[in-house]
C-alpha cells in the first residue's frame, strides 16, 4: 500500500511559490506532533515523529518486505539489503528532521501498538499562493490489508490540513495498485489525470494517476468520517 513518493523527500519539482517561514510554529522542532489514536482491530494506530531507536524494525520492514514494496516504489541504484540497513536509518532522520525544521516537510512514523509500522510523509510544501503539498506513504507487509492504512491516511490528511494548514493535498499512485486507490478515495482524493511515464519502477518508466484532496472539500475530518463509517473507532 504506496502511494509512489520516496519518504526520504520529494523527488518531483513543485510549482512556484514562497516556502515556508523555517520558524514558524506550524512545523517547528519544537512543536508536538498533532496526532489522535484510532483503535482498528483492535490495534492502537497513531502517527509520531520518526526515531533513530526505529532502526532495526525500519530495516527489518523493508527487507522482509521488498516483493510488496518494490512493485510501487521508485527504482533505487543500490541493491536492495544494502540500501536498508540499519545505519541508513540514522541519516535518514537526521534529514528528515532537517527538512521539518526548515518547513518543507513533516515525516511522520505510522506507529502500530507501539511498533515501527511504516511512514507517512507530507513533503514538498509550499507556501504563498500554492499551500500544497504532497502526501506519501507505506506500511510493512505485515500491517496491511487490515484498515491501518486507511487510519494512518486518514490522521495524515487531517494534520496536512489542520496543523500544516496547507489547502491542497497530492498523491500519485500506479493504476494497478488497487490497495492505494481505495485508501486514497476514502480520505476523499478524487483523481485528476495521468502523468506520463512519471517515475522509473521496474526497470520502465510508469504512468500514474494524480490524486489530490482539498480542505475546501471536506466536511468534516476524514478521521471523525473514518469513525462513523465503522471502519475505526477513537481511542479512549
Amino acid at each position: 500500500m504506496d502511494a509512489e513518493r520516496r519518504l526520504s523527500g520529494a523527488r518531483e519539482p513543485v510549482s512556484g511559490g514562497v516556502l515556508g517561514n523555517p520558524s514558524s510554529d506550524v512545523m517547528g522542532k519544537a512543536m508536538p506532533l498533532p496526532s489522535a489514536t484510532l483503535i482498528v482491530g483492535g490495534a492502537r494506530v497513531h502517527l509520531r515523529e520518526p526515531s533513530r531507536k526505529d532502526a532495526a524494525q525500519w530495516a527489518r520492514l523493508r527487507r522482509a518486505g521488498r516483493a510488496h514494496l518494490e512493485p510501487w516504489e521508485p527504482q533505487i541504484t543500490e541493491q536492495w539489503d544494502t540500501a536498508y540497513q540499519p545505519k541508513r536509518w540514522k541519516r535518514i532522520v537526521r534529514a528528515q528532521r532537517e527538512s521539518r525544521k526548515a518547513g518543507t516537510a513533516l515525516p511522520m512514523v505510522i506507529d502500530v501498538d507501539g511498533r515501527f509500522a511504516g511512514e507517512a510523509t507530507i513533503g514538498g510544501i509550499v507556501r504563498g499562493a500554492n499551500q500544497s503539498a504532497w502526501l506519501g506513504y507505506w506500511l510493512g507487509h505485515e500491517y496491511t490489508g487490515s484498515g491501518i492504512g486507511s487510519a494512518a491516511v486518514a490522521l495524515a490528511v487531517d494534520i496536512a490540513f489542520d496543523a500544516v494548514r496547507v489547502q491542497r493535498l497530492e498523491a500519485t499512485v500506479k493504476p494497478d495498485n488497487l490497495a492505494s486507490l481505495a485508501v486514497l478515495r476514502r480520505a476523499g482524493f478524487l483523481e485528476e489525470g495521468r502523468l506520463r511515464n512519471y517515475l522509473r519502477i521496474g526497470g520502465a518508466r510508469r504512468d500514474h494517476l494524480l490524486f489530490a484532496a482539498l480542505d475546501s472539500e471536506r466536511v468534516m475530518p476524514v478521521v471523525k468520517d473514518l469513525v462513523i463509517s465503522g471502519r475505526a473507532a477513537y481511542a479512549k
